[in-house]
């Protein structure tokens, strides 16, 4: 079990280590990143993010679109051999 004494030196290493607004501001500055990443750097990815955003659509249409053909099937095969329906 930790002492008084052991979380005082815990919490003064942390204080030592720990950095302040100030110098996280001066260790990176918005500059820096703009230079960094370009719109030109973000086009592919925005692109890509359409493509998938459009590819689930497409998949949860069609994965739509089997569950209800198959629902359909159930419910037939049900009603043929006078099964109750699962709740």
């Amino acid at each position: 079990m930790l002492t008084k004494t052991d979380l005082q030196k815990i919490k003064q290493s942390i204080k030592e280590v720990a950095l302040t607004k100030d110098d996280a501001k001066s260790f990176v500055r918005r500059d820096d990143l703009r230079s960094f990443v370009t719109k030109d750097d973000l086009k592919p990815i925005k692109l890509d993010i359409a493509k998938i955003r459009k590819d689930t659509g497409t998949i949860t249409d069609f994965f739509d679109k089997e569950y209800l053909d198959f629902r359909q099937r159930v419910e037939r095969i049900e009603k043929h051999l006078n099964l109750s329906p699962l709740q």
